[in-house]
């Protein structure tokens, strides 16, 4: 009780090219406010390629890499907007069909090219359970480090959600 509330809201747009032999090309955006890390908005538009792994009709493992273009705007006119080149590189694993149980999770890792030193990293885990009637029950959690946050934020937010639902 004696802790403030904050606010997150998070979300994605993703397009991908399916190219021969596993490989793919990505573009998508990413868009954060976070009151923890003093973020407005980040956008962080990527363009890159991947491969997938492992691609069968249970899972797959994709590893992808490129440059990213990251707009920051921060909740404090004290601070300053940044506006930085990043390098990026991510694994994702997806496990959709191993009986009742399903298993995704991702990494990926932003060292910036124009604030030299400058590392954030997003982490998402996803474990969901099939009841019976076509109830689930499901564990997520998402991380986001960054190494040099502005003055006065938080270098790591995290956000740990279980439920129950249904699906038709």
């Amino acid at each position: 009780d004696s802790i403030a509330d904050t606010r997150r809201t998070d979300g994605n747009i993703r397009l991908m090219a399916f190219l021969q032999k596993d490989w793919y090309v990505l573009i998508s955006n990413d868009f954060l406010q976070n009151e923890e890390q003093k973020l407005a908005l980040r956008s962080n538009t990527k363009l890159g390629v991947g491969k997938f792994i492992l691609d069968n009709h249970e899972l797959y493992l994709a590893l992808s890499g490129g440059l990213a273009s990251n707009n920051e705007r921060y909740t404090e006119d004290a601070n300053p907007n940044r506006f930085t080149a990043e390098a990026f590189g991510g694994v994702e694993l997806n496990m959709f069909d191993v009986g009742d149980l399903s298993l995704r999770t991702s990494a990926k890792a932003y060292p910036n090219i124009s604030d030299i030193g400058r590392v954030r990293v997003d982490f998402d885990f996803e474990v969901k359970y099939d009841l019976p009637k076509d109830l689930y029950i499901k564990a997520n959690t998402t991380v986001n480090f960054d190494n040099r946050p502005v003055d006065g934020a938080s270098d790591v937010d995290y956000v740990f959600v279980v439920g129950i639902g249904w699906s038709w």
